[in-house]
């Protein structure tokens, strides 16, 4: 449990030629401060837990997936409860996904090994693919992209993440506690920082 927790971040809001975009009624406000504060004796801080409200923004509890990976087994988010975890969403269709797959690579391969660290991509298959997933499953393996991978296949992710633009990249705690997103395309520098960041805070 963190104690006398008090984190400030900047959502790291990318300018509109880094990210692709779809026409929506509602997207993930951009440009947002976070402080997510946490402060009590391990008897309270159960309590606040249980009463956190589940979804996507800064404080609230991430909201749990089941979907499946690149072989058709099952994934979800809570296969890895108890690690920081960072969730990019992205599609092939989307240039600047796939400009950042390489500093994921590079990011995932830094900290792979690590048991508090998991990268996840999740495939916007149902809403923004143009190809099956057989054939983007091939197209990962081409690109060399080993870190795991969920595919959205009847768009329920989507919809429940509100990834209207692409890239996006979630920061779960943790204790499953979203701490925002990174909109638009990043780098293995950046997500460095907020790894380093989540971890001093412990």
């Amino acid at each position: 449990m963190r104690k006398n927790l008090a984190l400030l971040f900047i959502i790291l809001s990318a300018i509109l030629v880094t990210a692709c975009n779809k026409q929506v009624e509602e997207a993930v406000p951009e440009n947002e401060e976070i402080s997510v504060e946490n402060e009590g004796t391990p008897e309270t801080e159960e309590i606040i837990e249980e009463d956190v409200e589940v979804g996507i923004y800064p404080g609230m509890k991430a909201p749990n997936f089941i979907s499946q990976d690149r072989d058709g087994n099952e994934i979800s988010l809570s296969d890895y409860d108890g690690k920081i975890r960072f969730l990019n969403f992205w599609a092939t269709t989307c240039p600047y996904c796939v400009d950042e797959m390489p500093d994921l690579e590079e990011f995932y391969n830094d900290h792979k090994d690590e048991d508090d660290f998991a990268l996840i991509g999740i495939n916007m298959t149902k809403t923004w693919e143009k190809m099956s997933k057989e054939e983007i499953v091939a197209w990962v393996d081409d690109m060399g992209i080993t870190f795991p991978m969920a595919f959205d296949m009847d768009g329920d992710m989507a919809q429940e993440w509100q990834a209207y633009s692409l890239p996006v990249t979630f920061i779960i705690d943790e204790e499953g506690i979203s701490h925002g997103a990174i909109m638009g395309k990043t780098d293995a520098k950046t997500l460095e920082k907020v790894l380093e960041k989540l971890r001093e805070s412990k």
